[in-house]
């Protein structure tokens, strides 16, 4: 199957993370091209069969510039629950437990793609800058 990363990062660390996922996927076979989440459209995304999302918090628990107008279009209330249906998925978070929102925007993501009819493949991961593995204690 093709697998895609999409990443939502403010700093870059989160494309870094994307960009070695994805390096780990050409290893075992899978020709994969990371992403920022704002380069696809919703509609796009209800083509894919299984994505991978490395998303990191900025702020106050916002979503990463370039993962937003993503998010905007998943936002809207009106949109049936079977929208996604047919996509599966993984969030990766990378974050740091010592602000108040952590991981904040991978756990929203998570929910509303959930809501959204998409089915996980693999739990939530919720990295933390803290642990003294870092993000490894999560990949």
């Amino acid at each position: 199957p093709t697998v895609a990363i999409f990443y939502g990062s403010q700093t870059g660390t989160a494309e870094e993370t994307a960009w070695e996922l994805a390096r780990e996927g050409r290893r075992k076979g899978y020709a994969i091209e990371p992403q920022a989440m704002d380069e696809i459209s919703l509609q796009e995304l209800r083509s894919i069969s299984y994505a991978i999302f490395v998303v990191s918090t900025t702020g106050q628990g916002d979503p990463p510039l370039n993962m937003r107008r993503l998010w905007q279009e998943m936002l809207p209330a009106t949109l049936p629950n079977t929208l996604l249906e047919r996509l599966s998925y993984a969030v990766f978070g990378l974050g740091d437990r010592r602000y108040r929102e952590f991981n904040y925007a991978a756990r929203k993501l998570h929910a509303r793609l959930q809501t959204l009819g998409a089915k996980p493949f693999f739990r939530l991961g919720l990295s933390d800058d803290q642990h003294d593995f870092g993000m490894e204690q999560e990949l």
